[in-house]
């Protein structure tokens, strides 16, 4: 699918006048990518008020920058390549080393560019359609396959694999798979070691809390019923006439029958 990124560039020279400033100097690669379509960890590009741009990256992506629809040119300091006084820059993702490097006369400024990319054009709804078709498709394809014997780690390999064989990148975010406990653990991380295989296991990391057997009306399971005192009986015997409260398990373990063989040795 292909995205109209002059159109977006020219979007944003057009709200450059209402921030006084004549140019913007996008550093963010999120951003350059909106802007470019280049995806780089070392670029950044000049929105001018008039709607030109000039987009600065190095060497190993030059040759990739080139064909795009923006002149672009080589360099290792890319920021440094494109600053002038005067300029407008995003102050959320330049570092303040970067800021004190490059001199003074920078305009930072707010989000600017975000403002733009919070209102989705039809390419970019068309897209996010097809992410959630396949994401459901995958998932529903995967949820068929859960086995005892599986663990967390490899639900989430799963899951990758298929959303793929579908025709997806990559995910936008690590695959979080949580069982039992850890499904109330936000951004839970799967582990190694913790899981263990075995027979009648369902694998997913830790094993699931039994389900009570017995159900009220409603549905919901009952409460455990619990003795609030053990059962006493008197003592025979007793000082001062007295009963004296034992417990009934004592009389239990007192009153049990010997083993065949003892019997045997006393009746002879």
């Amino acid at each position: 699918m292909t995205f109209d990124h002059a159109a977006r560039r020219e979007r944003l020279a057009g709200l450059l006048p209402a921030h006084e400033v004549q140019a913007l100097l996008v550093t963010s690669p999120e951003n350059v990518r909106y802007l470019t379509g280049l995806a780089s960890s070392n670029a950044a590009v000049l929105v001018r008020a008039d709607g030109s741009a000039l987009l600065a990256t190095d060497n190993r992506y030059i040759d990739v920058a080139r064909a795009l629809d923006v002149p672009a040119i080589e360099a290792a300091d890319v920021a440094g390549a494109l600053a002038a006084p005067g300029t407008g820059i995003e102050a959320a993702s330049m570092s303040v080393a970067t800021y004190r490097r490059l001199g003074e006369g920078l305009v930072p400024l707010g989000p600017v560019v975000e403002v733009l990319r919070a209102v989705k054009d039809h390419a970019e709804l068309a897209l996010l359609r097809t992410a959630c078709e396949l994401t459901d498709q995958a998932f529903a394809d995967v949820s068929r396959r859960i086995a005892p014997g599986m663990t967390e780690r490899d639900l989430a390999r799963l899951l990758d694999s298929r959303m793929a064989e579908l025709g997806a990148d990559k995910p936008a975010f690590d695959t979080i798979v949580a069982a039992g406990e850890n499904g109330a653990i936000p951004h839970h991380a799967h582990r190694p070691g913790v899981a263990r295989r075995r027979p009648g296991h369902h694998g997913l990391r830790r094993p699931l809390p039994r389900l009570p057997r017995r159900h009220d009306e409603n549905g919901l399971p009952r409460p455990a019923r619990r003795l609030a005192a053990r059962a006493v009986r008197p003592r025979r015997g007793a000082a001062g006439g007295q009963a004296r409260p034992r417990p009934r398990s004592a009389g239990r373990r007192r009153g049990r029958r010997r083993p065949l063989r003892d019997r045997r040795r006393r009746s002879r």
